[in-house]
């Protein structure tokens, strides 16, 4: 059970990590207006980092809820899996992941966002 929970660990991490850097990518000429306004590479990156875990803590959040509400009637199987229950350890628990999740898949982009030239980012507009 645990390699199937590192497996699917490690798929949202890869996937909120592209979309995140395809954020920051999409977003590059916002960036470079906010460093020339005089935001610091540290407020950016700061920025980048808040925007992922937000993403995570929302998509965290509607997964355990949905499985919370999946699991309030009791068994949904019929009797297979007598054990369904959906206790609050394991929701805090889905919820740290989550967040975790984004500060991993955020920490690459939100670097390149800090690293970012404002003169090689305006030429693109």
């Amino acid at each position: 059970m645990l390699s199937i929970g590192v497996i699917v660990f490690v798929t949202l991490l890869l996937i909120t990590g592209n979309v995140m850097a395809i954020a920051v990518r999409e977003r590059t000429r916002e960036l470079a207006v906010l460093k020339a306004v005089g935001f610091s590479g540290t407020a950016v990156l700061a920025l980048v980092i808040a925007e992922t875990l937000v993403i995570a803590f929302i998509g965290g959040g509607l997964g355990l809820a949905l499985a919370k509400l999946f699991t309030l009637r009791g068994d949904p199987t019929g009797g297979l899996l007598p054990f369904f229950h959906l206790p609050a350890s394991a929701i805090v628990t889905g919820l740290t992941l989550a967040l975790t999740v984004g500060l991993l898949a955020g920490i690459l982009p939100a670097l390149s966002a800090s690293r970012l030239r404002i003169v090689d980012a305006l030429r693109r507009i």
